[in-house]
């Protein structure tokens, strides 16, 4: 059964507070707020964040360099964030205030198409329509678990003992247009420890372990995600994440 979480936090919470029964889906979800955001900040998080990214080999042969260094600015409050890095020694930026956009590469925003086109491939940078998902998709994993609640997260199933990298967790799949993600959540303390999404069109897909606990007003963030392939052994990419 498809459950959709597209009530407050606030409300739920007490709902659920008196069930007694059996663990659900929504009650790990809501718990893993509750242990992450306990005074609901996320919606009014203002904060920037430097994550610097040490490459596999084999990621490093695809993209060319051996790290990458990225900006993250999100002011939830305003609906302003922004995300800057470096690539082939070209520094873009990508700012969104609401609706409108600005693409700087280099300081400047009078910029050639074409000379950013090259970028595409990795980072999707290239316009404001194709870099918004790029962007989203860094909100996203900075906000988790808050997001799969106040985003409506489209839940399809709960897993009461799946193994994650050699320990038993909670496990929610959850389904979105173009790919399914699980997340693996503590099983006493309901923090999320890590997940994995697949593709639906070709079954290429990632796990991301998250580690290195930080509080940043009032909230449990990460600061470190190590990514490695679905088979859970081949390393691809380790982020350690500084945020202020």
């Amino acid at each position: 059964m498809r459950i959709k979480l597209n009530v407050t936090f606030g409300i739920v919470a007490m709902l659920f507070a008196n069930l007694g029964f059996c663990q659900t889906a929504q009650q790990v979800l809501l718990n893993s707020y509750r242990y992450h955001d306990p005074q609901e900040r996320w919606q009014q998080a203002l904060f920037k964040s430097q994550i610097s990214t040490e490459l596999s080999p084999i990621m490093e042969q695809q993209i060319g360099q051996k790290e990458i260094t990225t900006e993250i600015e999100i002011n939830n409050a305003k609906g302003k964030f922004s995300i800057g890095t470096t690539i082939k020694n070209d520094d873009i930026k990508v700012s969104y205030l609401e609706n409108d956009c600005e693409i700087m590469v280099n300081n400047k925003s009078d910029v050639d198409p074409d000379m950013i086109k090259k970028h595409i491939a990795m980072v999707n940078l290239s316009d404001c329509q194709t870099a918004r998902p790029a962007v989203n998709y860094h909100i996203y994993l900075m906000g988790l678990p808050m997001k799969l609640v106040l985003d409506s997260a489209e839940v399809i199933g709960l897993d009461t003992a799946k193994i994650f990298f050699g320990t038993d967790h909670f496990a929610i799949s959850v389904d979105y247009p173009e790919n399914t993600w699980t997340f693996y959540f503590d099983k006493s303390t309901y923090a999320l420890k890590g997940c994995e999404f697949k593709f639906k069109s070709n079954d290429f897909g990632e796990k991301i372990l998250f580690d290195n606990e930080i509080e940043v007003d009032g909230m449990r963030m990460f600061g470190k995600r190590t990514w490695y392939a679905l088979d859970g052994e081949t390393w691809l990419a380790t982020d350690d994440i500084n945020i202020n």
